[in-house]
């Protein structure tokens, strides 16, 4: 009676997809072992392919989502891994510019529909963790994402190195992280400035 995932999860990865699938799996177990060891529970997770976002009729999927709970206060991280083999300025429909359009899309719709039901609860907000290769293409993603941000006062996207995140045992409260404003951050932040 349960329903079964996608035949693709049986399928074997294409040559095209190992570096990606490799990566994504390391930041994956990484984020794991991180949430762990500083005591954080993750509520909730979707795995590549898993995560699906509609937005303005168009739908996307993000590499992976993960939701950190500490202290009484949730943490919405959907990872993007970025293997700089993706054009980061164009209008194709993989490129760095197409996600950070439809994830500013989404954090608006997500604003639109707490406003709609008289904002109640906590504001719903995300963050989008762009992870690449080198600090260099992290600042161009950066670079971009401020170019696209339909409010400039919003941190949406974050970016950083792969390394960087993989040899931080305390990658989750580490502010390893900077934002189009230049400001460093930590996923997991309770007491932020």
């Amino acid at each position: 009676e349960t329903t079964l995932p996608h035949r693709s999860r049986f399928a074997a990865i294409p040559p095209s997809r190992f570096q990606h699938t490799q990566a994504l799996a390391e930041i994956i177990v990484h984020s794991l072992v991180a949430a762990h060891r500083d005591r954080c529970t993750v509520p909730f997770f979707q795995g590549d392919g898993e995560a699906r976002i509609d937005v303005v009729s168009h739908t996307f999927y993000p590499d992976c989502f993960f939701q950190f709970a500490l202290a009484g206060k949730q943490f919405n991280i959907y990872f993007e891994i970025d293997q700089s083999t993706e054009s980061i300025d164009s209008n194709a429909e993989q490129s760095i510019r197409t996600k950070l359009l439809n994830y500013e899309a989404y954090q608006d719709s997500l604003v639109a529909w707490w406003k709609g039901q008289g904002e109640r609860g906590t504001r719903p907000f995300f963050r989008a963790v762009f992870l690449t290769r080198s600090q260099e293409r992290a600042y161009h993603i950066l670079w971009l994402a401020q170019t696209c941000a339909r409010n400039a006062d919003r941190h949406l996207v974050y970016a950083a190195a792969q390394d960087a995140y993989l040899t931080e045992s305390g990658a989750l409260q580490s502010p390893l992280f900077i934002d189009h404003h230049g400001r460093w951050h930590s996923l997991v932040n309770l007491h932020p400035s």
